[in-house]
């Protein structure tokens, strides 16, 4: 199971860290008893009262989450009008922003006192900032008074929102890497599933002879490199170690395994094992490549399985441990992965509802419908079953509860907001060469700086 990150309580940074200029795409926000399509210019416009058929004063919750793709905006529409049925008195404005957008968006909203009443936040560090600068609630007194929903939850989730001796927020759904392959493919060339990077550079290149991408890699956005790094940093280093370095508190991130693990990864490229003009290709097209067969391997969203299936049809897909690093003596077998988080606003006037409705969406009945509508992986225990899932998302999901060496959080959320920056400015210069050592130096420079910060704090 993922340990929990021993996050030590540090002062309230200066807004420095949240502020920042919005961009890209445009917000839609809609009232919830409308189809999100239609929007509703009123809500838009920030109102925040509300008038019942009686002419009682409903209570308005402004809710911001990151799903804008038409699947996922009609089951989050559905869960706000099926709570209003239940609660005429209550209003739900959902406000959707699309993920680069998020970031933006969080960072102008935190900067200007704003906060919807609940709001989408990634896991890590990420949400610590909220919660180091007194913007969120302590939801720890509702957990602990409803065991119920407590125990609903399985207890490797709520450790994502465990940190500054607080509950930053409530796990809402989870998301996996997983290396898939072409069974048709390995079987034509005659190629074993490997176990270790030096046979994977081996298949590899038996694939490349016979015509195939070894490995579909599309890093434009780049946060595929970044669960590539997520995923190995911990063989090199150690699970305890990594988690330790995304505590801003701590982390030094001079582990020379670090230095390593790029260079494996960078060894991997330069050995032909992925597509040409990794930094220009999306993660989309480079699963397209995997769809079309034109590539044998692919390492994405394990909630995509059951698409891949359907492309490729379920015979012909299979998943595989991802390779250990030769030589390697941190923990081996973790799988990348995160959970999303909904953090309830401390400015809200009406914590009680927000809570309650946050029990709402993920209360059994609601998470499986999750899985069934959307394919989003859900929190709540006993959703992911074949009645919801694919069975090789529930093969996946077995294996990473039952017998990985847990989930490590994504390196583009996990750490303090500076360190997670200079990573993704360096993760397009790693596929390109550039020294590793020299990537972690910059690291350790800013590592060094936020650590001062908090010690001042403290």
């Amino acid at each position: 199971m993922k340990k929990k990150m021993a996050l030590l309580a540090a002062a309230v940074m200066g807004m420095s860290l949240l502020a920042g200029c919005s961009g890209g795409e445009t917000a839609e926000q809609t009232t919830a008893s409308e189809a999100a399509a239609a929007g509703d210019t009123a809500a838009a416009e920030g109102e925040t009262q509300a008038q019942s058929a009686d002419g009682e004063e409903k209570i308005v919750l402004n809710w911001l989450h990151r799903y804008p793709e038409e699947r996922y905006v009609d089951y989050f529409q559905g869960l706000a009008d099926s709570y209003m049925a239940e609660h005429p008195n209550v209003q739900i404005n959902i406000e959707v922003v699309g993920d680069i957008a998020m970031k933006d968006k969080l960072k102008v909203m935190a900067g200007g006192g704003e906060m919807p009443d609940i709001f989408y936040s990634w896991p890590g560090e990420f949400a610590g900032q909220f919660a180091r600068n007194g913007l969120v609630l302590d939801l720890t007194p509702y957990i602990e008074a409803d065991p119920e929903w407590k125990d609903s939850i399985s207890d490797v989730f709520w450790d994502y929102v465990e940190m500054y001796d607080m509950h930053v927020g409530v796990p809402f759904r989870y998301s996996l890497s997983v290396m898939e392959y072409n069974k048709k493919i390995f079987e034509e060339c005659g190629v074993e599933v490997p176990e270790t990077f030096s046979e994977l550079k081996e298949v590899c290149a038996v694939l490349k002879e016979h015509g195939y991408i070894p490995i579909a890699f599309g890093d434009n956005p780049n946060w595929p490199t970044a669960h590539y790094l997520t995923q190995m940093f911990p063989q090199f280093v150690g699970q305890d170690v990594y988690e330790a370095d995304c505590n801003a508190a701590t982390g030094t991130w001079t582990d020379p395994g670090y230095v390593e693990a790029i260079e494996t990864l960078q060894d991997l490229v330069n050995s032909g094992c992925f597509n040409d003009n990794i930094n220009s290709l999306s993660y989309d097209q480079a699963t397209l490549l995997f769809y079309e067969e034109k590539a044998a391997m692919l390492y994405g969203g394990s909630m995509a399985m059951e698409t891949a299936a359907d492309e490729l049809g379920d015979e012909n897909l299979g998943w595989m441990k991802f390779p250990v690093a030769d030589g390697a003596d941190g923990t081996l077998n973790t799988v990348c992965g995160g959970c999303d988080l909904f953090l309830v606003s401390s400015a809200t006037e009406h914590p009680d509802e927000a809570v309650d409705f946050l029990k709402f969406i993920t209360n059994k009945e609601n998470q499986m419908e999750l899985a069934k509508q959307t394919g989003l992986q859900p929190i709540a225990k006993d959703t992911i079953t074949e009645e919801t899932a694919h069975k090789l998302i529930v093969e996946f999901n077995d294996y990473t509860f039952d017998e990985s060496d847990g989930i490590t959080t994504w390196l583009d959320t996990a750490p303090e907001s500076r360190i997670k920056d200079k990573f993704l400015e360096n993760l397009m210069l790693i596929i390109d060469g550039k020294d590793a050592g020299e990537v972690m130096k910059e690291i350790q420079e800013v590592a060094a700086t936020v650590r001062a910060e908090f010690a001042e704090g403290n």
